[in-house]
């Protein structure tokens, strides 16, 4: 077993994508991707953006690239996670440790569910993530229920919390 401490990974920075300069658009269509078929993907969520953008009640925006930040922004404090559950091995029992989950992360978990549920949804991919860009935005739908089942695993675990995992 080594002794030394783990080096954090180095994150690759984003460009941002052509429409709107959002690196988390960039992101989004990067794990929406299939077969390294960008633009088929980028057209999807751009058609899914514009559709939510009209449909939810937004405070309004002159500027397009303000109000899809401001779109993400929201997303991404509705949908992503506080806590999460990690397990520590200690004296040969495994325990479900709650653990603050950092930012980046958080915004991973929350585009992953996102698109885990539209891709479950029927009908065409643009339809149903724009679907859920609105349940997300509206508090409904089968991310809020991951993160909320998520959130009461964590409560529910809470005893468990002084136990440090390692590397934090």
């Amino acid at each position: 077993m080594p002794r030394r401490q783990r080096k954090e990974a180095k994150c690759k920075q984003l460009v941002p994508d052509q429409r709107y300069q959002n690196e988390e658009v960039r992101r989004f269509t990067n794990m929406l991707m299939l077969h390294g078929k960008y633009s088929v993907a980028y057209k999807m969520v751009c058609w899914a953006i514009e559709q939510t953008l009209e449909k939810a009640k937004l405070p309004p925006c002159d500027d397009k690239q303000q109000a899809v930040k401001q779109l993400f922004d929201e997303l991404i404090q509705k949908a992503g996670p506080e806590v999460e559950i990690k397990t520590k091995r200690l004296g040969g029992a495994t325990y479900p440790v709650p653990v603050v989950v950092q930012t980046r992360r958080r915004v991973t978990l929350a585009f992953r569910w996102m698109i885990q549920y539209s891709r479950k949804r029927k009908g065409a991919i643009k339809n149903c993530l724009a679907q859920e860009f609105l349940d997300v935005l509206e508090g409904r739908g089968g991310t809020i229920n991951e993160r909320e089942n998520l959130h009461r695993m964590a409560r529910a675990n809470m005893a468990f919390a002084n136990i440090k995992q390692r590397g934090t």
